[in-house]
């Protein structure tokens, strides 16, 4: 005789509630507030120093269960995205690289580039950073042409060959507008909402983009720009 803890949702081909009833309850509900316990003990850090939290769960009652145990008072948890973002998360950022970086060839523009940053934030709903931009990058850190992520396609400068560029999105879950720290170095949104900042730096090349700083990868393997193509894509 077989017992099973699931169910089949109405509507559904597959029995998938199982396991999410697990992730809730015995995933995200124990182990998440054991590992930020144990975290604030070996830091010697206290939730109190935190202005915001954020979990990786799309269970939002499962949110307040956390703060609950925690003892975090449930007004500062914050949207963690995930209507935006949906179940890839963090691979979000990578496929608006993947956007700009199809467009990183000789005999294109820079416009081809900041459009395709563009249009993929803001069809997600987000805003792009407009007073910050990403740039060319050689003997020296900061170089012309300014990449800024927003644009036209088929304007601004001629991609060559042996340009090296600094493509840098920078994206608010509000509105565009940033302002500078106190310490005249950290950005903020203006009005506090979430923002994000991703960055590589690629060559164009004739055989296609290449990732000089792939990040994304294990250390040593090199990246091309069809690491990231469009047919890569969930």
């Amino acid at each position: 005789m077989c017992i099973r803890d699931s169910y089949k949702g109405v509507g559904k081909d597959f029995d998938y509630q199982w396991e999410e009833r697990w992730v809730r309850d015995e995933g995200y509900g124990k182990i998440i507030p054991k590992a930020i316990a144990g975290y604030l003990k070996k830091t010697g850090a206290n939730l109190a120093d935190f202005a915001k939290v954020i979990y990786p769960c799309y269970f939002t009652g499962t949110h307040r269960g956390i703060a609950k145990q925690l003892g975090i008072d449930p007004s500062r948890l914050q949207d963690n995205m995930h209507n935006v973002c949906g179940d890839t998360g963090t691979a979000h950022p990578l496929l608006m690289l993947a956007s700009a970086l199809e467009q990183a060839k000789p005999g294109g523009r820079l416009g081809d580039i900041s459009w395709a940053v563009q249009s993929r934030v803001e069809e997600a709903g987000l805003s792009v950073v407009r007073s910050l931009v990403g740039h060319g990058i050689g003997r020296e850190m900061h170089e012309d042409p300014q990449v800024p992520n927003f644009g036209e396609p088929g304007r601004g400068p001629l991609l060559e060959e042996g340009m090296v560029l600094a493509i840098e999105p920078m994206v608010t879950a509000g509105r565009h507008m940033v302002r500078m720290g106190d310490d005249g170095w950290a950005i903020f949104s203006q009005d506090g909402s979430l923002s994000a900042h991703f960055e590589f730096t690629v060559a164009i090349t004739a055989d296609g983009p290449r990732i000089l700083n792939p990040w994304h990868l294990p250390d040593g393997e090199e990246a091309s720009g069809a690491a990231l193509s469009a047919e890569a894509r969930p």
